[in-house]
């Protein structure tokens, strides 16, 4: 196979092992992988909208509601009327959900050094560059769904 053919495998390659990893080894936080998912993007973007966050994880906005629901419940998540739309919610971490980031950041500080064996940083440099520009390529790209 040419490299440039195997491109999009070997990405959901890098990432179906990613999970893994995240499955394995988050079981006693009781979340599953749309969970994890969920809350380290309000994490990474504190005031994201539900629908934007539904967007990212790639589920319709009601699917998100039950799992919304479970982090408000445990205390984790505070939502705020959004100032641009008030039928809109932004969604914010409370300090409650701090315990559960480092957990999950723990888990790919244990395991991204042994992924990156063998790779420098310059290499490291230029591919996050360049999937950082296949991603904002890809999210230009209109379709219907």
């Amino acid at each position: 196979m040419q490299p440039i053919n195997e491109l999009e495998f070997l990405i959901c390659d890098i990432s179906n092992w990613w999970r893994r990893i995240y499955s394995c080894n988050s079981q006693d936080l009781g979340l599953g992988p749309t969970e994890r998912r969920a809350l380290y993007a309000i994490h990474q973007n504190p005031g994201l909208t539900q629908v934007q966050l539904a967007e990212f994880l790639d589920i319709e906005p009601q699917g998100l509601t039950r799992i919304l629901d479970h982090f408000v419940a445990s205390n984790w998540l505070r939502k705020e009327i959004a100032p641009h739309d008030r039928r809109a919610r932004c969604l914010y971490l409370t300090p409650n959900a701090t315990p559960i980031i480092e957990k999950i950041r723990a888990i790919g500080d244990k395991f991204r050094p042994q992924s990156l064996t063998g790779i420098d940083d310059d290499e490291l440099t230029a591919f996050i560059m360049t999937i950082r520009k296949m991603k904002d390529n890809l999210a230009s790209i209109k379709f219907k769904k």
